[in-house]
Formats: C-alpha cells, sequence, structure tokens
C-alpha cells in the first residue's frame, strides 16, 4: 500500500508542478502584452508631441513667409525705412552732397 500512496503523492506533485508553470508562464505573457501595450501608448504621445511641434514649426514658417513677400513688395519699402530705420523723405531746403574726392596722383621717386 505504501507503493500505491507514493504513486498517488508523485501523481499530485506532477500536477501541482504543471500548474505552477503553467501559471508563470501565463503571467509573463500576460506582463509582456501589457508592456508592449504600454510601449505603444507612449509611442503614441511621443508622436502626437513631435507631430504639434512640426504643425507650430509650419505656422511659423508660413508666417515668416508671408512677412518676407511683404517686405519685398516695392510699397513696403518706404514703410520699412520710416518705421523701422526712422528714415524720412528730405524736405525742400535739404541737400545731399556727396564730396568730390580728388585722386592723389602718385609721384613716387624710386631710389
Amino acid at each position: 500500500m505504501s507503493d500505491e500512496r507514493r504513486i498517488r503523492l508523485s501523481h499530485g506533485f506532477g500536477r501541482m508542478l504543471m500548474v505552477i508553470i503553467l501559471t508563470f508562464i501565463t503571467t509573463s505573457v500576460g506582463l509582456y502584452l501589457v508592456y508592449s501595450q504600454y510601449q505603444v501608448v507612449r509611442m503614441g504621445y511621443v508622436i502626437d508631441q513631435d507631430l504639434f511641434e512640426y504643425r507650430r514649426e509650419m505656422e511659423t514658417r508660413k508666417r515668416l513667409q508671408l512677412s518676407i513677400a511683404s517686405y519685398k513688395h516695392p510699397e513696403m519699402v518706404p514703410v520699412f525705412a520710416k518705421n523701422h530705420l526712422n528714415m524720412r523723405p528730405p524736405t525742400l531746403n535739404e541737400e545731399f552732397v556727396i564730396p568730390h574726392v580728388k585722386r592723389k596722383l602718385a609721384t613716387g621717386k624710386r631710389k
């Protein structure tokens, strides 16, 4: 009878060991799937942040191109000179004279 009892105990131990192994494998697979889903969500947030940054940069680029186009317009040159450079058109009494520079002739003596 002791042999029969020993066989039953070893059978019970084998079943218990199989249940523990299957539980461990199932838990490991579950943890892997949860971690994979976490990584997907995290990468989604990173992509969303990059997409937001890209759209903001594109909006800034459009505004700069519009600004450049407005400065290229011929009528904007006097407005820019007046507002940003504090220039003004001359009055009738003001005269702008460019001095004439005479060239000195080289009269060098060689020794």
